[in-house]
């Protein structure tokens, strides 16, 4: 039986991920607000996951509003962090209610690319349109054909700790530009002080969109301020990996 993206991995998450560094969003999210002149108070935090992003940030900012709709990393995320000044969630990017109105809306580390169509990125675009301050921002990145070619396509890692091991191996579709990681993880089995084993997995997919596509979905709702490169100021290129969106409220 399928089940949805980060339900068996959030326990091993950190571990299998500890080679991504998040301070380099922060940094670069303090660039964007000190470049475009932005002194935000309350953040919504887009797929936060296991909070490591929310906590930097609620170190900096009044208070975060930090969403996932796995359940099983928030429950993670609330084990970690006992700040009082974020709000945790678990609900969908397109169910979003706020009293106060937002004044910086982040989504990093490609997690819309999980928005498997044009109509529904449009959808995410607009829930959080609906949110924002009016003078608010609106920060995200996104992966690019080029990363997953170069980095994840025909691909395959291997992990192994004390209790498991986990292979990860990728597969791109050039047609349906759909990419699609997949998770196994061979863990011991908690009932049996590891005698026994059990094998987990989970697919996820990504759904690759162009720029212009991007751009263009965002246009309907949104100001685009600028669409940026690799944690620079310089312009989207073939050869990029991520590509960054600033826009404000339309």
């Amino acid at each position: 039986m399928s089940v949805l993206p980060y339900t068996h991995i959030a326990p091993y998450y950190d571990t299998i991920f500890n080679h991504i560094h998040h301070r380099p969003w922060l940094r670069f999210i303090k660039r964007i607000c000190r470049r475009y002149t932005v002194k935000p108070k309350h953040i919504l935090d887009l797929g936060c996951g296991t909070g490591t992003l929310t906590a930097l940030m609620a170190r900096k900012y009044s208070h975060i509003y930090a969403i996932d709709r796995s359940a099983e990393m928030l429950t993670i995320a609330q084990q970690k962090y006992h700040r009082r000044n974020i709000t945790w969630e678990c609900t969908s990017f397109n169910n979003l209610h706020y009293d106060i109105p937002i004044d910086m809306a982040v989504c990093i580390n490609t997690s819309l690319n999980y928005c498997m169509t044009l109509n529904e990125l449009r959808s995410v675009f607009a829930a959080v349109r609906k949110t924002m301050h009016p003078r608010g921002i609106f920060i995200f990145d996104m992966s690019t054909e080029n990363n997953i070619v170069e980095n994840f396509a025909c691909r395959e890692f291997h992990q192994t700790r004390n209790k498991y091991q986990t292979m990860w191996h990728g597969e791109y579709n050039t047609d349906t530009k759909i990419f699609t990681a997949h998770f196994t993880i061979n863990t011991a089995h908690p009932a049996t002080n590891g005698s026994d084993r059990f094998i987990l997995h989970e697919k996820h997919p990504h759904r690759i969109f162009s720029k212009h596509e991007i751009i263009s979905a965002l246009s309907e709702k949104w100001h685009l301020i600028d669409a940026v490169g690799d944690f620079t100021f310089h312009p989207i290129t073939v050869k990029t990996d991520l590509m960054f969106f600033i826009a404000r409220p339309r």
